[in-house]
């Protein structure tokens, strides 16, 4: 495997450069500023506490990541990777993320990438791409297990306030009023999982309805939900990969996949979202699509409502008209792409020969701990190998009632330097609320170097957790 870009740039800025702890600290300054900017709201950062609503930061950290599911906070591997790309050329910098991806993902000839500043309004190019079919009907499985601005993002209307160019309208223009959204839950009300056959049936109901109506379906399959689920069942994906009217928009956003293994997805006729800013340890948000080769040519101008969201060079080169009338560049979401980019590749040559080894020793601790675990059946793919299908993610109940008690202990345990994805609303009374501990690249790294590839590690941390759940307030 190629030495990673991160490591060679290091190597040569070690070897060549004087650069004085004066003007090495501003451009960090400096990049942690570029790193949260060409977002949305869930970028803006507290004034006091430095960190966003999910409690990261846009440098290091020195807290146990726990909390890749929700959003990671960027290793020295990943924020050095992006300091070196600082002063790049911020055209060139999306572009060289392109290339890479098409590498690191194994997309074949045909298809297409575009960057989008996060995967829940990587739904708006999704629909603007469709909608040369006529109106779209989103079915929307795990609705409540995915980005919770992804129904309002399928629907064409605003999830936040705050977009990378402007702030936008409340629906977007060309959007809104051509997208219909079909929610398949994949838990019940009570948080119970839901039967496969059940959500089969649904699924198979809103794809008969979209059709009936003459609208092009999207069915949005999930890989790996908040709470580690997915859906629908693989048969009913390879089905819907060849209806007519139909196109399959497969969400990986968490990452948890071997990613050479998605671009041939794409290659058979699915949009690929991948994110490089959850499981492997990337500054948040960084999206991409990998789109198949009956949406990989230039759309022409997009709808009106894209203009805040999508800049030109996050497009593919040969999209001339769709990158006409749009802003020339998010130099943001490439920085970001460069740190998710450096870490990618730095796991894939240290320790990830080892990753079914720590995911064995996760599980193991698991079973061991004193914990109330969320029910997770292991999630099941037609294509993706068997780290896809391990249990990266797992969910635990907390003894709180409400919104508030569940953020309060969220922001408590990240205090105490354990942080842990965002708190989940499963439903029923006494079981409501849970939070979340996902394995991440970086911490897979540091688990990989040790003999017992992390078990006494993941042992030992999930009895302190335990403790801090149960210990006063």
């Amino acid at each position: 495997m190629r030495v990673p870009s991160a490591l060679r740039d290091n190597r040569r800025t070690v070897g060549s450069l004087e650069v004085t702890a004066t003007a090495l600290e501003s451009a960090r300054a400096e990049l942690a500023q570029r790193l949260v900017s060409g977002g949305d709201h869930r970028q803006v950062l507290d004034p006091r506490s430095g960190l966003s609503s999910y409690l990261v930061g846009p440098s290091p950290r020195k807290v146990v990541p726990l909390g890749s599911c929700t959003a990671s906070t960027p290793s020295v591997i990943g924020f050095e990777a992006a300091r070196l790309a600082l002063h790049d050329a911020p055209e060139a910098v999306c572009a060289a993320a392109r290339e890479r991806l098409a590498e690191l993902l194994a997309v074949p000839e045909g298809c297409a990438i575009a960057l989008t500043p996060s995967g829940t309004d990587a739904m708006y190019l999704v629909s603007a791409l469709c909608l040369r079919h006529g109106d779209v009907h989103h079915v929307l499985v795990g609705s409540r297990e995915v980005g919770g601005g992804t129904p309002d993002a399928a629907a064409g209307r605003a999830f936040s306030k705050v977009a990378p160019h402007g702030p936008p309208r409340e629906v977007l223009p060309g959007i809104s009023g051509r997208c219909t959204v079909a929610p398949v839950p994949l838990r019940e009300a009570s948080g119970a999982v839901r039967d496969a056959a059940a959500v089969e049936r649904d699924t198979r109901a809103a794809i008969r309805n979209g059709r009936a109506r003459g609208a092009h379906v999207v069915l949005n399959v999930v890989t790996h939900s908040k709470t580690g689920l997915s859906g629908p069942n693989a048969a009913l994906v390879e089905e819907a990969l060849r209806m007519p009217g139909v196109t399959v928009l497969i969400d990986a956003a968490q990452g948890r996949v071997e990613p050479h293994e998605l671009g041939p997805i794409a290659g058979r006729g699915a949009v690929v979202l991948f994110t490089g800013s959850k499981f492997w340890g990337g500054p948040p948000f960084a999206g991409a699509l990998v789109l198949p080769p009956a949406l990989a040519g230039d759309p022409g101008a997009l709808p009106e409502g894209l203009h805040w969201w999508s800049s030109a060079a996050d497009l593919p080169p040969a999209w001339v008209g769709a990158r006409a009338g749009l802003a020339p560049v998010n130099p943001g979401l490439g920085l970001r792409w460069a740190a998710a980019l450096g870490e990618i590749e730095h796991t894939l040559a240290h320790g990830w020969e080892r990753r079914e080894e720590v995911l064995a020793a996760m599980e193991r601790a698991t079973e061991r701990a004193p914990l109330s675990w969320v029910e997770a059946p292991t999630p099941r793919s037609a294509w993706l190998s068997g780290f896809a299908l391990g249990r990266t993610i797992r969910a635990f109940h907390v003894p709180v009632r409400t919104k508030a008690e569940a953020t309060a202990l969220h922001t408590r345990l990240d205090r105490a330097g354990w942080h842990l994805g965002q708190p989940v609303a499963l439903g029923g009374s006494a079981d409501r609320w849970c939070l979340r501990i996902a394995l991440g690249a970086p911490l897979l790294r540091e688990r990989a170097a040790e003999l017992d590839a992390g078990l006494a590690w993941f042992g030992r941390a999930f009895a302190r957790i335990a403790d801090l759940v149960e210990g006063p307030a």
